[in-house]
């Protein structure tokens, strides 16, 4: 009776499932240093799966990429190597360099600041492979909900009065296609022309918080934090906006402009 549930000439999709979950298994085991998870204690992601995905939203979408860290995580379960693999993509994307993106209305010209380099300017389009850019989301296709912004306001140029926000709150991931290496990332949350206290602002770059729960004041209305991140899957990954802890609620986080820069 095994051999019809196990059938080595054909394998069928039970069997696929039970091999799946054995070799998960036992990569889950020695990721976790030979022994058995502990129920309600929390565990760090292994370097496997953090190389893999950042968070809930940001993941690596190369089938060849996966592919290949499967290949390897089997030998380090079989014992052929003695380290856990990381994820290695890219290479289709931006050559390594310095870049400036504006999110804003797309059909709006603004007087932007060129003498440090061309502006890349981004509105809520969605990931387009061609372009090497673009956003994941619930609402991303919807007008009425994925907004854009300008607050004509003394103290700031125009890539920090242009903005995108996601009217519902909800939280988006833009993604843009660059070569691997290490990058200093600079981005600016927040409305320049007005503050929001119960709509705490928050921002991921390439699995790194850079604004946590955050309400914008008076006094700093735009918050702009920066962070240096080693690319390693082709794509730099931007998750902004979702539900706050503070609050329970969904909140506005106002997406303004990043830059990108080159590092050893």
């Amino acid at each position: 009776d095994g051999g019809r549930f196990f059938s080595g000439p054909n394998p069928g999709v039970r069997a696929g499932l039970l091999r799946e979950g054995i070799e998960d298994y036992a990569y889950l085991w020695l990721a976790n240093g030979g022994a058995a998870p502990q129920p309600l204690e929390a565990a760090l992601a292994d370097p496997t799966a953090l190389s893999v995905a950042s968070s809930m939203t940001s993941w690596t979408r190369d089938p060849d990429a996966l592919m290949a860290l499967r290949h390897e995580l089997g030998l380090y379960i079989e014992g052929s190597r003695d380290t856990l693999p990381t994820l290695s993509a890219g290479g289709d994307g931006r050559p390594r360099g310095d870049y400036r993106i504006n999110f804003q209305d797309p059909g709006q010209t603004l007087a932007l600041d060129q003498s440090m380099g061309e502006w890349i300017i981004v509105g809520w389009q969605p990931w387009d492979d061609e372009a090497g850019l673009g956003w994941y989301g619930e609402f991303i296709g919807d007008p009425g909900i994925a907004l854009y912004g300008y607050d004509e306001v003394a103290g700031y140029d125009e890539a920090g009065r242009s903005y995108v926000y996601d009217d519902y709150g909800r939280d988006n991931l833009f993604e843009f296609a660059l070569e691997n290496g290490r990058y200093e990332v600079t981005v600016a949350v927040g409305r320049p022309g007005a503050a929001y206290a119960n709509d705490p602002h928050n921002l991921t770059v390439e699995g790194q918080v850079l604004v946590d729960d955050e309400p914008t004041t008076d006094a700093e209305p735009q918050l702009v934090r920066t962070a240096v991140v080693d690319l390693i899957d082709g794509k730099l990954s931007f998750e902004v906006g979702g539900k706050s802890a503070m609050t329970g609620q969904y909140a506005y986080t106002f997406l303004a402009y990043a830059t990108i820069t080159a590092v050893d």
